[in-house]
This record gives C-alpha cells, sequence and structure tokens, in this order.
C-alpha cells in the first residue's frame, strides 16, 4: 500500500485523466514535462501537510491538513486568449473533483482554496500557468500512515 498522500495524489490523476481540454496530459511530481504535445496539460504534487489533532484512542488517530497543487500548463495553438484556456481547465477540473468532495470517503471534505495565475514565454504566444490549491483533512492512526480512516457524515 501507498502512503496516505500518494493516494490522494492518484485519485486526483486519476479523476483528472480524460477531461475534454487535457486529455490523458495529467503527470505527477514538481517537474512539468517538456514537449508541446503534454500542453494543455495538469500535473498534481504535494503542497503542505500539517497535524492537526490527536486523540488516545486504541491507537493513536491522528488528523492531517493537506494541501495538493494542481499545476496546468497552456498554450493555445490558435490564438485563443491563454486565460480563456486555463480558466476552462479549472472548470473542467472542478467539476470533476468535486462529484465527490469527499474523494471516495478517503477525507472529511476537499475544497478548492486558492488559484493563482501567471504567464511565461514570448509575447505573440505565452505558457499561461495555473496553480490550484486543494485542501482536504483526512485521518490516520500515527502507526499506519497507509491507511485512510474516513471522518465524514
Amino acid at each position: 500500500m501507498a502512503h496516505a498522500r500518494q493516494q490522494l495524489r492518484e485519485y486526483f490523476i486519476t479523476t483528472l485523466t480524460g477531461l475534454t481540454t487535457t486529455g490523458s496530459n495529467v503527470f505527477k511530481g514538481r517537474v512539468y514535462p517538456h514537449g508541446a504535445d503534454k500542453i494543455p496539460g495538469w500535473n498534481v504534487r504535494n503542497g503542505v501537510d500539517r497535524l492537526v489533532e490527536e486523540e488516545e484512542t486504541l491507537g493513536k488517530r491522528q488528523m492531517y491538513e493537506y494541501t495538493l497543487v494542481t499545476e496546468g500548463r497552456a498554450k493555445p495553438p490558435d490564438g485563443t486568449e491563454v486565460d480563456d484556456q486555463l480558466d476552462l481547465m479549472a472548470a473542467e477540473a472542478q467539476a470533476a473533483i468535486m462529484v465527490d468532495p469527499t474523494l471516495g470517503t478517503r477525507v472529511m471534505h476537499c475544497r478548492l482554496q486558492m488559484t493563482e495565475f501567471e504567464t511565461a514565454g514570448t509575447l505573440e504566444r505565452p505558457v499561461g500557468i495555473i496553480r490550484q490549491s486543494w485542501v482536504m483533512r483526512y485521518f490516520i492512526f500515527a502507526e499506519d500512515p497507509e491507511t485512510l480512516i474516513y471522518q465524514g457524515g
């Protein structure tokens, strides 16, 4: 089995794969792959993971607040405004993820906390970059970081 964070990243990768605008261009890790055939696409990576509280029970139940980052890149070939393509990517991703805010009973609730935009490259056809920070709370026992404990209602 994999650490709880890896399971959450894999959920995002699976959910984002196959969206209309980005197709199968969904990657994991901190480095975005090179090549025009990889754009538009998403990169899924860790943000911050912090311990929120612990409870003494039969084991040590811990609640973490985890920020997962989805970073999208777009470079429209047809003169479309890059911000328009980034907004379309964001809308597709948010709709897909928020179909189930518990991520299949993996977390209490997932929410989109922040979206940032930037551009890079030439003025004629810049690459647009969008970063979405998704915040979620999950539970594990300290001695078993691979098993997510659903605490939803």
